[in-house]
């Protein structure tokens, strides 16, 4: 059994050029968009803007969070014998050989087919 370790896949997008999620990049779009349309006879409030920069920041913290949740996971099985469902839904097992990032975020390797760690069924831990 060989482990190539962690890598990262080229063209990241995301699934069909739409975003399911408000990310960084979004938010700050929205705000711009947002205080260049404003009437500078009523603009925002100081306590809005700094509302909106709370909400950025922790929208900021909960994406790492997620990120680093999923990585330490993925790190966990690398190596391991799992059970897990492909993309037609068929239960398959196989050897998680390595970490990969993509658009779609942190996913596993296992025998040249690409799984996320929420269809692992079953972790059996390192082959015997």
């Amino acid at each position: 059994m060989t482990i190539s370790g962690v890598s990262t896949a080229s063209g990241v997008g995301s699934l069909g050029g739409q975003k399911k999620e408000l990310d960084q990049e979004a938010f700050l779009q929205i705000l711009v968009t947002q205080l260049s349309g404003q009437n500078p006879f009523e603009p925002v409030s100081d306590k809005e803007l700094f509302q909106q920069l709370a909400t950025l920041t922790s929208v900021q913290g909960i994406n790492e969070l997620r990120h680093t949740m999923a990585l330490s996971r993925a790190q966990g099985m690398l190596g391991h014998k799992i059970d897990f469902y492909d993309s037609y839904g068929e239960q398959r097992s196989g050897v998680v050989t390595k970490i990969v990032f993509s658009g779609k975020g942190v996913m596993l390797d296992v025998d040249g087919l690409s799984v996320s760690p929420d269809k692992v069924i079953q972790d059996y831990g390192p082959p015997k």
